[in-house]
């Protein structure tokens, strides 16, 4: 399946090059992966949830497990529960739909659904090293995390290499439109503290139907 970048001959070129830095190095990353109207479209809808208090700190662990830990995460958070609320989350569904089945089809993988998180971080808020992916729930597969708005200084996304742990792979700077992708049980990474407001949009590709939700 060919996915709607910013243009088909853009799509089709991003996705090539996407399925292949997954498969050397187990994440990737495409600029321009939605165009500017969808963009600020989520961005002003971004920040009215949060002017609605609709967003919660941040929690780590699993299901009653869950704590509030700023020594490792510093952020607020909120789900998307209805992805035909509005036009602009109906097209990113439809996006992620394609990437379902681009998945499943190129690595042989069952992903059956994914689930999302608007995530805000604050000044001064960051993320500590750490896998999607936690021993005992191992539903998460692909983990997708796409920037709404340019972070001015800080909030970098720093990658470790799949196979040394205690590598630095690259340090990522939050752009507007730009998407990271990885493999959730295979690379580590971590969000330095930002010194500006970092909005972005995670999405975890499932291998279950229904399950609990994962904090980590």
């Amino acid at each position: 399946m060919e996915l709607n970048l910013v243009g088909e001959e853009k799509s089709s070129r991003h996705l090539e090059q996407l399925l292949l830095d997954l498969e050397t190095t187990g994440w990737a990353k495409v600029d321009n992966f939605i165009d500017q109207k969808l963009l600020f479209s989520l961005l002003e809808l971004f920040k009215n949830e949060l002017s609605n208090d609709s967003f919660e700190s941040a929690a780590v662990g699993v299901d009653w497990r869950n704590r509030l830990d700023k020594g490792i995460r510093h952020s607020q958070v909120s789900w998307i529960e209805d992805w035909h609320s509005v036009s602009e989350l109906q097209q990113l569904k439809n996006l992620f739909d394609g990437y379902l089945e681009v998945l499943n089809s190129h690595f042989y993988m069952s992903l059956k659904r994914y689930e999302s998180q608007l995530a805000f971080y604050p000044q001064g808020g960051y993320y500590k090293k750490h896998l999607d992916q936690i021993k005992g729930r191992n539903n998460r597969q692909v983990t997708m995390v796409l920037y709404l708005n340019e972070c001015e200084e800080g909030g970098e996304l720093v990658v470790y290499d799949r196979d040394d742990k205690m590598k630095v792979a690259s340090t990522i700077k939050p752009l507007a439109a730009r998407c990271v992708i990885f493999f959730s049980s295979q690379i580590y990474h971590e969000v330095l503290p930002t010194f500006s407001p970092r909005f972005s949009l995670t999405t975890w590709f499932r291998d279950d139907l229904d399950g609990i939700r994962i904090e980590f």
